[in-house]
Formats: structure tokens, sequence, C-alpha cells
């Protein structure tokens, strides 16, 4: 059994740095206090990093270290070198694929968990140094994938009505009832959607078989589709390839689907699964509550769903925990 600390990595890109950020790093600094907080930033050759208050306290914490990657430093280490990642990743015009490409060379490089900065830590996490590579699977649309891939046409609209429909059901629950008829419950959805592996968790050892496969198959994809280079690239390594991780059941890491992440903010009956260990809310569903988000916020002292109820407890362990003691710095 190794004795090194479980190494947990964050990927940033970008000049902002937001509240969310900041307390998803912190609630992995309070449900693994043992374990190594690495934030990873990938930029461009003028090096700019973050300016932001919530930036710079992470920063300083005593058990996170900042590492700045240039693109050739990031792929350096890669089976197949730097040259094709980075010119794939000049391909590349939003943040999210940026970092889907990044946290495999990370992970590949270094080893531990990555997780996306839009996750709660419930409780900790696998060493993948002890027990292999792994990745979590959601219950998603089962139309979805061939609606971002080849467009959404009538055919298409008549068969996720009833997908929409419960959506919508459970949608004004949370908003007006805060979750009290139950309707995520009570209404199944199993017929009209599968499992998808998600990348938002991803544990591996250094130069893990199941990442390198990952990075190759990178190289194959079209990346100007959405989630080419995402959730769909380590859905199709595991399908192809099963023996090179571990799939964990969709109670470890994404209890709610991503169509139903409103739930987190807005449902005060939503009890997560026993054996829950992250809390998936997918930003891009809520970029504006998350744009006003900050650390006064009343939400998280009034609120009891479980984004709040959960956010609260970081905010009050964090103090104990951490206190920023230093000037921060990268290597």
């Amino acid at each position: 059994m190794s004795d090194h600390p479980l190494r947990v990595h964050f990927v940033w890109t970008g000049s902002r740095f937001p509240y969310h950020a900041r307390l998803a790093i912190e609630s992995a600094i309070v449900a693994m206090p043992e374990a190594r907080i690495d934030l990873d930033l990938v930029v461009g050759e003028n090096g700019d990093v973050p300016a932001t208050d919530h930036f710079r306290t992470v920063a300083a914490y005593d058990r996170v270290e900042v590492t700045r990657w240039t693109p050739g430093e990031l792929f350096e280490p890669c089976p197949l070198g730097a040259s094709p990642y980075v010119d794939l990743l000049q391909r590349l015009r939003s943040p999210a694929a940026i970092s889907n490409l990044a946290r495999l060379a990370v992970l590949y490089a270094r080893g531990g968990v990555y997780l996306d900065t839009d996750v709660l830590v419930l409780r900790g996490l696998h060493r993948p140094s002890v027990h292999g590579s792994y990745v979590g699977v959601e219950r998603v649309w089962d139309g979805n994938r061939s609606r971002i891939e080849r467009g959404f046409g009538p055919i298409a609209a008549l068969k996720a009505t009833p997908w929409a429909v419960r959506w919508a059901a459970c949608r004004v629950d949370s908003a007006v009832w805060h979750g009290r008829l139950r309707l995520a419950d009570r209404i199944s959805d199993d017929g009209h959607t599968r499992e998808q592996v998600n990348n938002a968790v991803i544990g591996a050892p250094a130069e893990s078989p199941f990442i390198a496969f990952a990075l190759a198959q990178a190289l194959e994809v079209d990346p100007s589709i959405r989630f080419a280079l995402g959730p769909n690239l380590l859905d199709d390594v595991v399908r192809t390839e099963p023996r090179l991780a571990w799939v964990a059941p969709t109670s470890r890491f994404y209890a709610v689907p991503p169509g139903l992440s409103h739930r987190f903010f807005a449902d005060r009956t939503l009890e997560l699964p026993v054996d829950a260990q992250v809390m998936h809310y997918v930003a891009s569903n809520h970029r504006r509550l998350l744009a006003d988000l900050d650390i006064d916020d009343p939400r998280f002292a009034r609120e009891t769903a479980p984004f709040w109820r959960r956010g609260e407890q970081v905010r009050t362990a964090i103090g104990a925990l951490e206190t920023p003691r230093r000037i921060w710095c990268v290597t």
C-alpha cells in the first residue's frame, strides 16, 4: 500500500477564478485533510495567472501547490510527446475543451484524482495508486449524443418529449415547492436515459494505460464537436477497453442527472446516497447563479438544499484546517 498522500488535481485556464472554484478546492481539503491538492494552471506564452482574491487565497493554503504549465511542458511526458497535443490545443477555442485535454496530460504525468471545479467533495476518494484507474457514470437523455453530433430534427424532438415533460415537472417542483412533491422520485426516466461516463472525476496512477489510451484516442476525434474530448471520449474508451478502468455507479459521483442539477440548489428534500463521494452540480447549467456567488452569500446559512448545506459545512470547517500563511508561488 502506498505511503504517499493522495494527490488531487484541479485544472484551471483563464484570468477569472470565481468563488465556486475556490469552494471546490476547499471542499477537497475538508473531506481529505491528508491529501495534497494540486492547482494546475494552463498558461499561454505570457504566463499570466488569475489575479483574483479567491485565487490568491487558495494558492496560499499550505495543502495547495500551484503549478504553471505551458503547453509544451504539459504534454511533453505524454506517450507521443508534446507536438501532436500542442497542435490540437491550438485548435481548441473553449476553456472547457482545453481543460478536457489538459486533465489527461496531468494525470498521465503525475497520477492522482482529477476533479472539476464544479464539484463539492463529500467524503474521501480512493487512491489510484492502490485501487487503479476509475471513472463514474451518470444518467443522460439517450438521444443527447446524436443531438450534439448530428443536430436536433423533428423525430429526435418527438422522442425527447417524455424526457422533457419529466424535466419540466421536476424543475417546477424544485422552483415552486422546493421538491416537496418528490416528482423526481415518482416519475421514472429509465426508458429515456442511459448511463454514460463523465470526466468530472477521474482517478489514475501515473502513466496509466487507461489515460495513455484516452490520450491516443483524443487525436482521432473531431475537437469541434462539443464533449468530443470530454465525456464522450472517456465513454468510448471505457466501452472499447473496459478492463482499463473501474466504473463507479451513479451514486458515487453523479447521483443527480445533469439535467436535474437544479435540485442541488433548490430541492430541500434531496438526500444524496450514503455512498456519495462527490456532488457534481454542472456549472454550465447555472452560470447566472454562480456568477453572483461569493463567500458572504446569505443562502449558505439560510437554505437547506444540498449545495448550500455542504457549502456552509465547508465554509465553517476550512478556517480550522487552513489559514493562508504564505505568499503563494508557482512552480
